[in-house]
């Protein structure tokens, strides 16, 4: 929510979910604002498809690509399996597409194992932002926006 009242623009979900599809969702309803929602599984691409509307894509897409339709995405989360491309490819192509935001879920070093390179990615940018009450960490991460807890 944090990372998403701080951009314009599409916001890309890399990977549905029981808990951020319905979130974005709602975040993003109010305004009609795009959201697509990348699943490289088709059983999770189902699990999310009640929240599918006109301003809520949902794709299909084995490569976890952000659509070519959204445009410069305001933000980026990324929250999917250990699956190729990986969550450092993920990561990299949000920054190369020039997403405002990119937050990633599981960041926690205890994960690096499950994410090989996560870690030496998240490094390189120029903002970092971590949340860490609970034992899966999320991290928001830009080289364009301050990330200051204002």
């Amino acid at each position: 929510m944090w990372a998403a009242s701080r951009t314009t623009g599409s916001i890309v979900e890399l990977g549905g979910g029981w808990y951020s599809t319905p979130i974005l969702h709602g975040l993003c309803e109010p305004g009609r604002r795009e959201l697509w929602t990348v699943e490289a599984e088709a059983e999770w691409l189902h699990a999310v498809k009640p929240w599918q509307r006109s301003w809520h894509h949902l794709v299909l897409d084995p490569g976890l690509n952000i659509p070519a339709q959204a445009g410069r995405p305001g933000m980026v989360f990324v929250d999917h399996d250990a699956t190729p491309p990986g969550r450092s490819a993920s990561i990299r192509q949000a920054a190369e597409r020039g997403a405002s935001i990119i937050v990633v879920h599981d960041t926690q070093p205890a994960a690096a194992h499950d994410y090989p390179g996560m870690a030496e990615v998240i490094d390189r940018f120029r903002y970092r932002r971590d949340w860490r009450y609970y034992p899966q960490w999320t991290t928001a991460l830009s080289n364009k926006v301050s990330l200051n807890a204002s």
